[in-house]
C-alpha cells in the first residue's frame, strides 16, 4: 500500500513538472521565433547586397560589350540572355528569402496571439491583444513597403526577360544607341529599388524590439510644403536618373584596422562601405564632393547619411553606433547652396531641389544624430540625379 502511494505521488509530481516544462517551452519557443525572424532578416539583407553586386557587374559587362561591338547585336542578345539568367537566379534567391521572412513573421505573431488567447484575466487579455495589434500594424507598415519594392524588382526581371527580343528587333533597325540607353534604364531602376530595400531588415528588427520604424515610406524628402506637391515630386523622382561622377573627393578620410573609409565608397553601389572624415568631432572643415565631366542639370541627390551594415565584423547592426547626418549643406559650382535635413533612418533618402546647372556638388555636414558607440560621422551613399 505504501508503495502504491509513493508511486501515485511520483506520477503527480512528474505531471506537475511536465506542465511547468510545457509552459517554459512555449516561452522559449516565442523567444526563438523572434530570433529566427531576426536571422531571416539578416539573410534577406545578405541576399539583397549580393544581388546588388551581381547586377552591377552584369550591367558594366553588357554595356561595355554593347559599346565595343555595336554591329554585333545578335551576339549581344545571346550574351544578354545568358548573363541575365544569373541576375534572374539572384532575384529568385531574394524572393525566397523574402518568403522566409513572411513565414517566420507569421509564426511569430500566431504564437503571440496563442499566448494572449490563453490569458484568463479578460482585462489583461484585452490589453495584451491591443499590444499585439499595434506591433502587427507597425510590422505590416515596414513589410508592405518592402513588398512593393519586391514587386518592382519582379517588373525589372520581366523587363530584362523581354530585352533580348528588343535587341534582336533593333538589329534590323540598327538602333543600338537606343538599346544602350534602355539597358542603362533597366540597370538604374534595379539599383534604386535594391537601395530602397536596404531599410527593410533594420526597420523589421526595430519593430520586433518594440521600437517605431522609420516613418518615410517613399524615401523622399522635398522642398515642397504640402501633400499634393509632395506626391507630384515623387512622380518626378521616378523619372530621375543618376549622373555619373568622374571624381569623388573629400577633405579627409579615415583608414585603419584593414579598412579604408575613402570618399569613393559613397559611389560604389554598395551601402556596406562608407566615407568617414578624420575629425568627426569638429566637422566645420570637412567636406565631400562629387564632380562631373561637364556641367550637368541636377534636380536631386540620393543619400544614405550613416553606416549601413547589419552584421559588421560580427558586431551586429552598427547603424546607430556611428554618427548619422541630421542636417547638411549642398554647395554648387554656380555659387548657390541648399540646406537639407534627413530622417534618422537606415535607408537611401532623396533630397529634391530646384533644378540647377553645376559641375560639382559639395556636401558639408552641419549636425549629426547621436552615436551609441563610436564617434565617427558616416555617409554610405551620395549620388546626383537629373
Amino acid at each position: 500500500m505504501k508503495k502504491i502511494i509513493i508511486l501515485i505521488g511520483l506520477l503527480i509530481f512528474n505531471a506537475g513538472l511536465t506542465g511547468c516544462q510545457k509552459e517554459k517551452t512555449i516561452s522559449e519557443k516565442l523567444i526563438e521565433m523572434g530570433e529566427t525572424v531576426n536571422k531571416v532578416l539578416d539573410e534577406f539583407e545578405k541576399a539583397r547586397t549580393k544581388m546588388l553586386g551581381v547586377f552591377g557587374e552584369f550591367a558594366t559587362n553588357i554595356e561595355k560589350y554593347l559599346t565595343n561591338n555595336p554591329k554585333d547585336i545578335a551576339e549581344t542578345a545571346n550574351r544578354w540572355e545568358s548573363d541575365w539568367r544569373t541576375v534572374a537566379d539572384q532575384i529568385k534567391a531574394l524572393e525566397s528569402k523574402f518568403d522566409e521572412v513572411e513565414k517566420s513573421s507569421k509564426k511569430y505573431f500566431d504564437q503571440l496571439d496563442f499566448l494572449t488567447d490563453n490569458i484568463n484575466n479578460s482585462q489583461l487579455r484585452a490589453s495584451e491583444a491591443q499590444k499585439n495589434d499595434d506591433l502587427r500594424a507597425r510590422w505590416h507598415k515596414v513589410y508592405d513597403q518592402a513588398e512593393r519594392d519586391m514587386n518592382n524588382i519582379r517588373e525589372v526581371l520581366n523587363e530584362g526577360n523581354d530585352f533580348r527580343n528588343v535587341l534582336l528587333s533593333s538589329a534590323m533597325r540598327a538602333k543600338i544607341d537606343d538599346n544602350i540607353e534602355q539597358m542603362k534604364g533597366i540597370s538604374r531602376k534595379a539599383k534604386r529599388i535594391l537601395n530602397q530595400l536596404a531599410g527593410f531588415s533594420n526597420n523589421g528588427k526595430r519593430v520586433l524590439r518594440g521600437e517605431t520604424p522609420a516613418e518615410s515610406s517613399n524615401h523622399t524628402i522635398t522642398d515642397q510644403p504640402n501633400k499634393k506637391e509632395n506626391t507630384n515630386a515623387q512622380t518626378q523622382n521616378n523619372a530621375m536618373t543618376p549622373i555619373k561622377a568622374v571624381k569623388v573627393k573629400a577633405s579627409t578620410f579615415q583608414a585603419g584596422e584593414g579598412l579604408v573609409f575613402k570618399p569613393e565608397n559613397v559611389n560604389d553601389d554598395n551601402l556596406e562601405t562608407w566615407w568617414s572624415p578624420k575629425n568627426s568631432e569638429d566637422l566645420s572643415n570637412e567636406w565631400l564632393m562629387i564632380e562631373f565631366d561637364q556641367e550637368q542639370t541636377v534636380r536631386a541627390i540620393e543619400i544614405h547619411g550613416g553606416s549601413h551594415n547589419p552584421n559588421f565584423r560580427n558586431l551586429g547592426d552598427i547603424y546607430d553606433k556611428n554618427y548619422r547626418v541630421e542636417r547638411g549643406m549642398l554647395e554648387f559650382s554656380d555659387g548657390t547652396d541648399r540646406e537639407f535635413s534627413l530622417q534618422d533612418a537606415d535607408q537611401v533618402q532623396v533630397v529634391e531641389f530646384a533644378a540647377k546647372k553645376t559641375k560639382y556638388i559639395m556636401l558639408k555636414i552641419r549636425s549629426v544624430y547621436p552615436s551609441s558607440k563610436w564617434k565617427d560621422a558616416c555617409i554610405s551613399h551620395f549620388v546626383a540625379l537629373k
